[in-house]
């Protein structure tokens, strides 16, 4: 089935990994509910999500995650998909090429 279909395509998968990545980084997930707002706090992720109706992911600012890999996730988490980068522009980011494979 073509994903297009449905209304989603790659830009999820970037969206995805931008998540992963930043948990990663982070050590905990870009949205989530605190013990004071629990179920209510997941429940409305989950409204806002399905009604695309997303909040900005908080910022990158730990000590130990670079600007340039703050700025590659940021740039991962964009919830207007007309603005999502690309897998291109992702793998040519600086933070990608500045740190090859060994």
């Amino acid at each position: 089935m073509d994903s297009k279909i449905i209304g989603i395509g790659l830009e999820v998968d970037i969206w995805a990994a931008g998540v992963v990545l930043f948990e990663c980084l982070k050590e905990y997930p870009p949205f989530s509910a605190n013990e004071e707002n629990g179920q209510k706090g997941i429940d409305t992720i989950k409204r806002r999500i399905t009604e695309y109706r997303f909040m900005e992911p908080p910022p990158v600012d730990v000590p130990e995650v670079s600007p340039e890999a703050e700025d590659l996730i940021m740039g991962m988490l964009k919830f207007d998909f007309n603005e999502s980068w690309t897998a291109e522009q992702c793998l040519q980011h600086p933070w990608i090429t500045d740190h090859p494979l060994s």
